[in-house]
């Protein structure tokens, strides 16, 4: 009796944990295509008013001002709820995405809008963005399958442990009413 307390005071809220943890990333799995599609239209949005800076450097031998791409961005009509920036030395970034040195002589730009939580970015020297790998389910699903593996590993021994008390306790109950 004594075993099986202490047995439920440790498992059952390990389950919860495990199942709170698991019904988030089950449903963040679930939601991935969504987060994906989300974040390829804004990668797109960057794309577009890059090409839009590529545009003016080639007529104009110089970048925008940053009035200039603000009016230009906003008439892009796609929408977007974010209020891009030019930037035209390096941004500082958050962990994750690095941009590389600029070239010296050569007119690098980035291109930047605040998301709520972090920072993406467009890199006129790469041509790369902060979205090029957030923009793929597989990204999204593989980031839900990580602590869903730990919840289950975390969740199931448990119940196997439950399982095997139980069946130890009914093979000794029904050796005493043998006896």
């Amino acid at each position: 009796m004594k075993r099986r307390l202490i047995f439920w005071i440790i498992a059952a809220p390990l389950w919860c944990v495990s199942g709170a943890i698991a019904t988030f990333c089950l449903l963040f799995f679930l939601d991935a295509p969504n987060v994906a599609s989300k974040n390829q239209q804004e990668k797109v949005a960057l794309s577009k008013r890059a090409q839009l800076v590529e545009d003016y450097l080639k007529s104009n031998g110089r970048l925008p001002s940053k009035e200039v791409f603000a009016k230009a961005s906003i008439g892009m009509g796609d929408h977007s709820i974010y209020e891009f920036e030019l930037h035209t030395s390096r941004p500082r970034t958050e962990d994750g995405f690095k941009f590389p040195e600029w070239p010296e002589g050569k007119l690098n730009f980035a291109i930047g809008y605040w998301r709520g939580e972090w920072s993406e970015f467009y890199d006129s020297n790469t041509g790369g963005t902060t979205l090029d790998e957030t923009s793929t389910v597989s990204c999204w699903r593989r980031d839900a399958l990580r602590p869903l593996g730990w919840s289950a590993f975390f969740g199931i021994p448990p119940f196997i442990l439950l399982w095997f008390l139980k069946k130890n306790h009914l093979t000794k109950m029904r050796g005493r009413q043998c006896a």
